[in-house]
Order: structure tokens, then sequence, then C-alpha cells
């Protein structure tokens, strides 16, 4: 716990200190919320109708975002002798998994909650009939729960293809196919919520948790062998 913790904090002191990725991902989130918006002004729609397509514009919206970002992660370090260095110190390889999987989230749960908001307000979306705390808090929840499921894929392909010559195309390529049913989850999930149906909205969840554990299951198997070739 201790060398994951500092694996961490290096990672974030060190996104602090530059603000390369924060900076991209809300920028291009703002663009595409924008670009969307625009789009949606000009064909007129029913308020209504924006409303059922908000949890599915703000999920397709995330998955651009995230997949011009997939390599980003663990990159640096696995195109270098950082690795190395690293377990070479005796760091174990599930460590530097969960750590990148971590830091990976923390900046893919931004850009998920930068992209609802500036969409939420651009399109003027209605909040569902009885929001509450409690409905904030589950759609916090399932952003949580589908950004930590992207990040643990998208870390995993980063290692993968992070060798190959054409890395960013073949991850985003590999990304959205693989990630296509904890896609489809987190929309319906948001989709739930948003209208007000609270009960389906939580086997939704449950699902979408279930999910997770597949990716990160797989991450923490496959992740070695990468590292290995």
């Amino acid at each position: 716990m201790r060398i994951f913790l500092l694996l961490l904090n290096k990672d974030i002191l060190l996104e602090l200190r530059g603000r390369e990725s924060i900076a991209s991902l809300l920028g291009v989130s703002l663009l595409f919320a924008v670009a969307i918006s625009a789009g949606l002004q000009g064909a007129r729609l029913a308020p209504s109708v924006v409303d059922r397509l908000y949890p599915t514009l703000v999920w397709l919206i995330f998955l651009l975002v995230h997949s011009q970002h997939v390599e980003r992660g663990a990159e640096v370090e696995l195109r270098g002798r950082t690795v190395d260095a690293l377990l070479v110190a005796g760091v174990s390889p599930g460590a530097l998994y969960a750590e990148k999987v971590c830091f990976c989230s923390l900046l893919s749960f931004g850009a998920y909650l930068a992209a609802s908001i500036f969409l939420f307000i651009f399109l003027s979306v209605s909040l569902p009939a009885g929001s509450s705390l409690v409905t904030l808090a589950i759609y916090l929840l399932i952003a949580a729960l589908g950004t930590a499921g992207f990040s643990a894929l998208s870390t995993l392909l980063s290692g993968i293809t992070i060798r190959a010559k054409m890395r960013g195309t073949l991850a985003s390529l590999l990304l959205v196919p693989l990630a296509m049913p904890l896609l489809l989850v987190a929309i319906e999930a948001t989709s739930s919520l948003m209208v007000g149906q609270l009960t389906q909205s939580w086997s939704q969840i449950a699902l979408l948790a279930a999910l997770d554990g597949v990716y990160i299951t797989l991450g923490f198997a496959l992740f070695p062998l990468v590292l290995k070739d």
C-alpha cells in the first residue's frame, strides 16, 4: 500500500506541475459539448427529446475524449526505462497496474464531470422530478464506476499497444468494442436515473460494478505479461 501511494502521489504531482492531461481533457470535452449543442439546437428538437438524449451524449463525449488519451496513463513509463527500474526496485506489476488505473480514473472522472456540466448548461437539461442529493450521489456513483471500468481496460490496452507504430489508433480501435458492454450499461443506468427510475438504475449499477470487476481482474492477470514483453 505504501508503494502504491508513493507512485500515485508521484503521478499526481507531475500532472499538477505540467497540467497537460487536465487541460487537454477539459478542452476537448468543452469542444465536443459545444459542437453537439450547436447541432441539436439547429435541429430544433423538443426539450423532452434533448433530456432523453443527454445521458447518451455525455457518455459518447466521454468515450471520444478518453479514447484520445487511452495510452497516456502509462505511456511515458512503458516507453522508457522507468518500469524496469521500478520492477528491479521491487515494485510488483500488480501495484503498478493498480496505481495507473487509479490515476487514470481520477482524470477520467474529471473529464466526465466536465462533459456533464458543459452539456447540461448548453442544452438546458431539466432535472428529473424529485431530484435530491441522493440522486446526485447515485449519478456520481455511476460516473465513478463507468470511468473506473474504462480506465482499467485502457491501462491494459496502453501497455499492449505501446510498442506498435500506430499505438494510438490501435488502442482506440481495441477500446471501443471491448468497452461497449460497459458503455451501454452506463448509458442505461444514467438514463434510468434521469427519468426517476431508481430501482432499475440500481440493478444496472450492480451490473456496472460486475463489469468493472471483470476488467480489473483481467488487468491484474494480463498486465504482468505485458511488462515481460
